[in-house]
This record gives C-alpha cells, structure tokens and sequence, in this order.
C-alpha cells in the first residue's frame, strides 16, 4: 500500500484517516505514506546559503592568526555571540555580537572577555536568565563571565570575573538544561584528568554566574588534546556528554546526566554509558561535538579520529 486513496474512500466523505507514526513527528511536519501504511517524517530540503560576513580577518600580515571559535544562540535578543581568541591582540578571549537578517550578516565591534587565551574556553546561553555565559581558564582555575547583549546597538557588556578551583582545566562544552534552569559544562581536571560536571546557575540582577553543584563524571576521559562535548535532550530532560575516552581502551563515549534542583538542593546524577562507535576501541577522537535535534528527538555527533586507520571526520 502505498497510496492515500488505498485508505480514503472515494466521493465526498472524508478525506480523514488515521495512521501509526514511524519514529517522532512534530506539528506540521511534512510525512510520506509507508508500504507498511506508517507515517514518517521527511526531512526538508536545506535553505541556500547566504551572504558571508566577515567577523574578523583570519589571517594578518604580521601572521597572526584568530582559533578557538565558539558560537551561541540568544533567543531573548535574536543574536549570536561569537568568541574567538584574537591573534591582533595578544590572543586574548574576544567576543562580538551578530545579527541575522534574512540572508545578510551584521557583525558588531570588538569586545574583549578576558585579558588572556589559553586555547581553552566554552560558552552557552542562559535562557531564563537572558545571558551569555562564558567559561575559560588562565592557568589558574576556572573563571566564570556573564555577558549581557544590547541587540540595539549589536554589543555585550560583560560582568565581573569569578574565579574557583587551581590549575589549568581543559573544557569539555556546556549546554543549558531549560528543565531546571542551570548551565552545565564538562572539564578535566588539571592533575588527574578526571572529568568533571559543573551546575552553573546565573543571577540577572547582578550579572554573576556561581557553581551550584560539582562532581566527577568518569576517570581518565578526554584527556591530553582530545575532545567531547554534552548538549541538552529536551524530549527526556537531560544532558548528554560525550568524550574520548582517553585511558588503555580508548574511544568514543555518550553518557547521560539528569541535572536536579529542588528544596533539598542540586546535584546530577549519572546514567550508564554507550559506545558510540562499539568498534573504535582503542581509537582517540578529537574536536567531539553533539547537537540535540529536537525535530528528529535524536542526538548528532560530529567527532574527528585522530588515531588508526581512516582518519578524519565522522559522524552518527
């Protein structure tokens, strides 16, 4: 079976039926008729790329160079914030706000989040609280910096710096939980490479991230300069991280968090761990990246493979 009028009657009745779903659909959302009579969700086909606009120059005659790119989505202003580490001035942590119209980008000036760049930093957006919250490391702990946008003038203010912990951390991506309103972030512990989860939560008035809960995540995982990432699964409530798995077995690892906030306090709670890919065993992935697609209720994961066989870009 596979046409609608095997399952509508012919005339004037009712062009009506009802069918089983093969997989999730949201409202609205385009299906094809399956031979087995299911429904399932097409995927639309993508816009055309627009005008590119250049945020800041790449490369400049002295050879400089700008890196670590991190980009965020800021519903309450309808504008991203870009940071990179600025190789015109002195590599420093820098960030500028952009505006989408239609197909054209607008990017605004130059704002200087920290006075150093370490190679190391993440950034997420708080969306209850209408901040940009960024994360990095001098050296000598984590520091904390909320920016606030003013899509008028296409600008951010960043507030004051708070600073926890010692050494040098290396960042694992953040995401924001909307069920319980507070950041979260993965990083590795400057010694012994444990990796960690941090609850972040964000006062509005004045402009001051804090850490609401941490606690160790897994041993020896994303260590040296491999990579994960975590995002947020809006369908079940909680956060998925993903790391290299850096000890003797090595690999691609996803690990889900449920993020908790009620009367008797914060914390998160682990979940069992997945391979990724069962059969890269002993294979270190770098540049780890996960995205919850709300539309398809699943998770991406773009990973990059740095050892072995067949080198480069994979995903699932």
């Amino acid at each position: 079976m596979t046409n609608l009028s095997d399952l509508l009657p012919s005339g004037g009745g009712a062009k009506e039926f009802t069918a089983t779903a093969d997989g999730a659909i949201s409202q609205g959302q385009t299906v094809a008729l399956q031979s087995d009579g299911t429904v399932k969700a097409v995927a639309s086909s993508p816009s055309a790329l627009g005008t590119e606009g250049v945020i800041v120059n790449s490369l400049n005659p002295g050879g400089t160079y700008n890196d670590t790119i991190n980009v965020t989505y800021c519903s309450g202003s309808d504008r991203y914030v870009v940071t990179y580490r600025d190789g015109d001035n002195g590599y420093y942590y820098t960030s500028r706000v952009c505006q989408a119209n239609g197909t054209q980008l607008t990017v605004g000036s130059a704002y200087v989040i920290q006075s150093y760049g370490t190679n190391n930093d993440t950034i997420y957006y708080d969306s209850s609280a209408d901040r940009v919250v960024h994360v990095s490391s001098s050296g000598s702990g984590i520091t904390l910096r909320v920016g606030v946008v003013n899509a008028s003038a296409n600008s951010i203010t960043w507030g004051t710096n708070n600073t926890l912990y010692s050494g040098s951390w290396k960042f694992r991506g953040s995401c924001f939980d909307t069920s319980v309103n507070l950041g979260f972030f993965q990083a590795n512990h400057p010694t012994n490479q444990y990796l960690y989860g941090f609850m972040i939560g964000v006062n509005s008035s004045t402009n001051f991230a804090s850490f609401d809960y941490t606690d160790s995540i897994a041993y020896n995982a994303s260590n040296g300069d491999y990579g994960g990432d975590c995002t947020f699964d809006s369908n079940y409530n909680i956060v998925i991280g993903c790391y290299n798995l850096a000890n003797g077995s090595a690999g691609l690892e996803a690990q889900p968090f449920r993020l908790i906030n009620n009367s008797s306090g914060k914390s998160f709670t682990k979940g069992s761990t997945l391979a990724v890919d069962p059969s890269s065993s002993g294979v270190y992935w770098g540049n780890v990246s996960i995205h919850w697609d709300a539309t398809a209720q699943a998770a991406i994961v773009l990973a990059e493979k740095a050892s072995g066989s067949n080198q480069g870009a994979y995903t699932w």
